[in-house]
């Protein structure tokens, strides 16, 4: 039980870290290019995906089920604690915003 909440907090953080820098390469990519935002949302996940599938693949020496296992828990959770985060952060903003 401790080994894959272990897991699971990594795979978080590795989102968490990875997210921002991802989000905005591809906006820097669109930028330049003017490809459509469907098409690099879709590539924002691909990648995230991969970063969190390899982490797990390389670091913690992981079978393919359980790489994919912890790869969409992390990114689930990640998100949640995203929204989370921007739920806390607006709703304690003053009335005059």
């Amino acid at each position: 039980m401790k080994r894959s909440v272990i897991k699971l907090l990594s795979g978080i953080s590795v989102f968490l870290v990875s997210f921002p820098i991802i989000f905005f390469l591809t906006a820097f990519i669109q930028d330049i290019t003017g490809i459509s935002t469907g098409f690099l949302s879709i590539l924002t996940h691909i990648l995230i995906f991969t970063v969190i599938y390899s982490f797990f693949q390389h670091i913690f020496k992981l079978n393919r089920k359980e790489c994919i296992k912890y790869t969409v828990l992390s990114i689930v959770t990640g998100y949640m604690v995203l929204l989370a985060g921007c739920y806390y952060l607006f709703s304690n903003v003053p009335d005059y915003w």
